[in-house]
């Protein structure tokens, strides 16, 4: 769902946090979060910032709702130390016991309790929107910057339109926001399924 194929994205199926603790596998890896302010935007249509989709299984509606997600990850941000049910809940309790937290919140949101797992969602989001990168060559190229990309690139593009990659990777997150069959085979050392 984000534009891999121009940014090189590093991910890693093994996380390892705690010193002394062994690495564990985890189901995914994860998508960048680079220009996901657009998630929801494709050609012809603009889905609302309420309903666009989230992660590659599309789970998670609206990126004020996937904020949270990775605190309640026990691969992400949760760990062992708390309950996925209790682990937003915990996080807002800390940022409360924080005078200047409480009083930025207020600032944002009003309110007579600012601090809460909504405006958490809301507060990350927000953040998260200012992460955008939408000069690469390629954009410039949309764009009509017909230099931005060499010839061998532009080869590489027209072929990608050719044989019809375009036809689910378009818009200007590349992406048609539906799940589709990517014939990734199941990691055999998960307990579990991977597949959506």
């Amino acid at each position: 769902m984000r534009r891999m194929g121009l940014l090189r994205v590093v991910s890693v199926s093994v996380a390892t946090f705690v010193s002394g603790h062994a690495p564990r596998l985890v189901k995914r890896n994860s998508q960048t979060i680079l220009n996901v302010a657009f998630n929801g935007l494709t050609t012809g249509t603009e889905a609302l910032a309420a309903t666009a989709p989230m992660f590659w299984d599309l789970r998670v509606r609206s990126l004020e709702a996937q904020a949270l997600e990775p605190i309640k990850a026990l691969d992400e941000m949760r760990g062992g130390t708390y309950a996925k049910d209790r682990a937003v809940s915990t996080v807002v309790s800390r940022l409360n016991a924080i005078p200047e937290y409480r009083r930025m919140f207020a600032r944002a949101f009003g309110g007579n309790r600012p601090v809460d797992d909504r405006n958490l969602g809301r507060a990350l989001a927000a953040f998260q929107r200012t992460l955008v990168a939408a000069d690469a060559p390629f954009d410039r190229y949309i764009r009509g910057d017909t230099p931005a990309l060499n010839a061998e690139q532009v080869r590489g593009l027209e072929r990608f339109q050719s044989i019809g990659c375009v036809n689910c990777h378009n818009g200007p997150m590349l992406s048609d926001f539906a799940t589709h069959v990517l014939a990734v085979p199941d990691n055999a050392k998960l307990p579990e399924s991977t597949r959506v």
